[in-house]
């Protein structure tokens, strides 16, 4: 573990704060469709809980210490809190649909065209 708890609100506040050039972050789906960041599948190396986030509804993740009082956030979380560029790793197919939602949402395809 770093300074601040592993892909917490906490953390990219922080790394944001010193200057970095860039956030890289990973997204994963829960069960029920929640769009949240974390490293591993399992969520028992940055938790106190344990099992695939797959098989988690968000409000279970939610539930878990993710360190220091940190809960897992979810992708939007992360987008409304920082404004220092972000790289995300989607860490299966569903996860890329459910970012391309959240894209569509806010309004990104204009920034890409």
């Amino acid at each position: 573990m770093g300074v601040e708890p592993e892909n917490t609100l906490r953390s990219f506040i922080a790394a944001q704060a010193a200057g970095l050039d860039l956030i890289e972050l990973d997204l994963h789906l829960s069960k029920d469709g929640a769009l949240v960041v974390m490293h591993d599948a399992d969520v028992a190396r940055t938790t106190d809980g344990k099992g695939p986030i797959a098989e988690k509804t968000l409000a279970e993740l939610r539930e878990l210490d993710a360190r220091r009082g940190e809960r897992v956030p979810v992708f939007e979380e992360v987008l409304d809190a920082v404004r220092a560029p972000l790289q995300a790793e989607i860490k299966d197919v569903a996860a890329a649909r459910a970012l391309a939602e959240v894209m569509h949402r806010r309004d990104w395809s204009r920034a890409w065209r």
